[in-house]
């Protein structure tokens, strides 16, 4: 019996040990108080946390298909420097055919593998009519965390009080981040952004990569910079046809009706 017994919290602890260590998945973003979502340190607690690449070689989530995707290295307007490159996909979820947007920032080593900037806000635009639920994807195990969201265009700013509350904005989506050079988390993960939206577009000022450096009265900067944005699908011509005819019967039965 007691080889029995162990032999039965082996087999369990096994179980566990191969069971996915994440809690949770797509959390939908509120309209109305309390807009911030936060996550948890420990992956196994956090809510938004997607799971992760057991290969850890840069592999997203297998039921994602890629539409498009680019890279655009992002300049500090104040220092000139290369603060690093800001990867921008768009996937189909196989699991509910709908979009998902991923924005990644990879900060930029130099040769004593340091880099001085601090990213402390993620914040995609386009979502004004969308839903928008969130996540994040642990890519290659030195990714950091997701640690909040919300729709907000409010960054991180720390004031004496403490930090500034968020202020709903339908048309942002707010990731809060430490992706920090001098804190040694240059990598921050994939944070995911799933819409109702059925098209995208490349638009100018549609991705912003935000600093305010944590400190109280902090010189927040906002890098604003072309990105994949939701939009509503551009008509066939067939469905421009439709509508002009359905425009003509509308015009035929009121002039029948002043008749």
């Amino acid at each position: 019996m007691k080889s029995m017994s162990k032999k039965f919290v082996l087999s369990v602890a096994m179980a566990l040990a191969a069971a996915p260590a994440f809690a949770g998945g797509f959390v939908e973003l509120a309209t109305s108080d309390p807009l911030r979502v936060d996550g948890a340190a420990l992956n196994a607690e956090d809510p938004l946390f997607l799971g992760f690449d057991s290969t850890f070689s840069g592999l997203l989530p297998s039921q994602f298909i890629e539409l498009a995707s680019r890279a655009t290295t992002v300049i500090d307007d104040e220092s000139g420097q290369e603060l690093g490159v800001f990867h921008d996909r768009v996937f189909r979820d196989t699991t509910d055919n709908r979009l998902v947007f991923g924005s990644r920032i990879e900060l930029t080593l130099d040769e004593n593998g340091f880099n001085p900037f601090e990213i402390n806000d993620i914040q995609r635009a386009g979502f004004t009519g969308y839903s928008a639920a969130v996540a994040w994807w642990d890519a290659t195990g030195s990714d950091y965390r997701l640690k909040s969201a919300a729709r907000t265009a409010q960054g991180l700013v720390k004031t004496e009080d403490g930090i500034l509350p968020d202020t709903f904005d339908a048309d942002i989506v707010d990731m809060r981040t430490d992706a920090s050079g001098p804190e040694g988390n240059p990598l921050s993960g994939w944070y995911l952004v799933k819409t109702d939206a059925v098209g995208y577009s490349l638009m100018n000022a549609a991705a912003n990569v935000y600093t305010a450096n944590e400190d109280v009265s902090p010189d927040v900067e906002d890098r604003w910079i072309a990105a994949f944005a939701p939009m509503a699908p551009v008509p066939e011509p067939s469905e421009y046809a439709l509508f002009l005819a359905g425009l003509g019967v509308l015009g035929i039965a009121m002039r029948r009706r002043k008749s």
